[in-house]
């Protein structure tokens, strides 16, 4: 994401705002419009379509993971319902965190794999 915004988006975005002071008609604007969005998609790596679904399911897998550590620190209030986390405890949400995190299965790094 750093890199698609940082070093794709941002560059070129600054090179279209410059093109676009200088254009004289509708079909100016357009076509360095166009030009600008062939550009990210290409620098992206969003023009072939097994990478895109490569990227695409990492970003989903480390949402989830960000979302589940999210609900975890939230039902995890006390050391006293860390230390039962930790030995296994009988808990029923830790159980559906656990349960939620075998399901899910891979990681982000399977993708990677792939290609």
């Amino acid at each position: 994401m750093y890199y698609m915004q940082i070093e794709v988006l941002e560059p070129n975005l600054h090179k279209l705002k410059a093109q676009l002071r200088t254009v004289k008609t509708i079909d100016d604007v357009m076509l360095h419009h166009s030009n600008f969005l062939d550009e990210c998609l290409k620098q992206c790596l969003l023009t072939d379509q097994n990478l895109f679904k490569v990227i695409s399911s990492i970003n989903m897998r480390t949402l989830f993971f960000s979302r589940v550590i999210i609900r975890f620190f939230n039902n995890v209030k006390d050391e006293e319902t860390l230390d039962r986390v930790r030995n296994g405890g009988d808990d029923q949400n830790n159980a559906d965190f656990y349960d939620e995190l075998t399901e899910y299965g891979q990681t982000p790094y399977s993708e990677l794999n792939k290609l």
